[in-house]
C-alpha cells in the first residue's frame, strides 16, 4: 500500500513538473531576438526550451553552481557565476524579457532579487517567475495537523521534515544528482496573494497569475480545480510587464 501511495505522489509530482514548465512556456512573449535572462538556469536545458518560446538565440543566464553552469555554456548559454541574493552583473534596462523558475524560495534577499528583476528588464520587459505556494491546501492540512508545510521555511539542512510523502525520494534524488546538494534550502514561501503584491509594490503590472497544479489530484482534475481556485494550488506564477 505505501510503494502505491508512493508512486502515486512520484507520478503527481512529474505531472506538476510537466504542468509548471507548458504553464511558463505559454505565459513568454514571443519576440524574434529578444535580450532573454534565466535567473538560476542551472544546466541550461528548460532555458533553450523558453528561448525558443521566445524566438531568440541572445541567451544569458545567472547560476552559482559550477558544474551546472559548464552545463549551461555547453548549451549555448552565456552564463555569468553570481548569488540572486545580490546585484545581477548585467547593466540597466539591458533585458526584453526575463525568467525565474523556482528560485526566489531559494533565497534571503528577496527585495533584492524583485528590484535587480525590475532594474535589468528594459522599458515594456516581460517577467515570468515561479514558485510554491504557501496557500495550497496540502500546506493548509499541514499545519492543521502541526506539521511543517512541504514548501518550507526548511528547518534542517540534514533531514526532510515535514508534510511530504516523497521526503525518501527525495534524498536519493539529491545522491543521483549531487549539485542538489550544493542548493540552499527554500528560505522564503509565501503565499498566493502575497506573492503577487510582492511585485505590485516594487512597480510592476501583474498581467497573468495563474495558480499551477492541485494536490492530490492528477493532471486533468488539477488544472481544473487550479483554475477555479487559484489561490489554493499548489505554485504560482505570474507574468509581469515593467512599466
Amino acid at each position: 500500500m505505501m510503494k502505491f501511495v508512493a508512486d502515486y505522489f512520484i507520478k503527481i509530482g512529474n505531472e506538476l513538473g510537466y504542468m509548471r514548465h507548458k504553464a511558463m512556456l505559454s505565459l513568454l512573449p514571443k519576440k524574434a531576438n529578444a535580450t532573454y535572462l534565466d535567473l538560476g538556469c542551472g544546466d541550461g536545458v528548460f532555458t533553450r526550451e523558453m528561448a525558443r518560446a521566445i524566438g531568440t538565440t541572445r541567451i544569458s543566464g545567472i547560476d552559482i553552481i559550477d558544474s551546472e553552469i559548464a552545463k549551461a555554456q555547453k548549451n549555448g548559454i552565456a552564463v555569468k557565476k553570481a548569488d540572486l541574493d545580490g546585484v545581477f552583473p548585467f547593466s540597466t534596462n539591458t533585458f526584453d524579457v526575463v525568467t525565474g523558475t523556482q528560485v526566489i524560495e531559494h533565497l534571503f534577499e528577496v527585495d533584492s532579487f524583485v528590484s535587480e528583476v525590475y532594474r535589468v528588464l528594459k522599458p515594456g520587459g516581460i517577467a515570468v517567475i515561479s514558485t510554491e505556494n504557501l496557500s495550497s491546501w496540502h500546506n493548509i492540512v499541514a499545519l492543521l495537523v502541526g506539521l511543517q508545510p512541504s514548501t518550507g521555511p526548511y528547518i534542517s539542512n540534514r533531514f526532510s521534515i515535514g508534510f511530504h510523502p516523497l521526503a525518501v525520494e527525495h534524498r536519493k534524488e539529491h545522491k543521483t544528482k549531487p549539485y542538489l546538494a550544493e542548493m540552499r534550502g527554500h528560505t522564503r514561501v509565501m503565499a498566493f496573494r502575497s506573492f503577487v503584491a510582492l511585485f505590485e509594490r516594487y512597480g510592476f503590472r501583474v498581467e497573468e497569475a495563474p495558480g499551477i497544479g492541485f494536490y492530490p489530484f492528477p493532471s486533468i482534475l488539477a488544472a481544473v480545480f487550479a483554475r477555479i481556485d487559484p489561490w489554493h494550488a499548489v505554485d504560482v506564477i505570474v507574468k509581469l510587464r515593467k512599466l
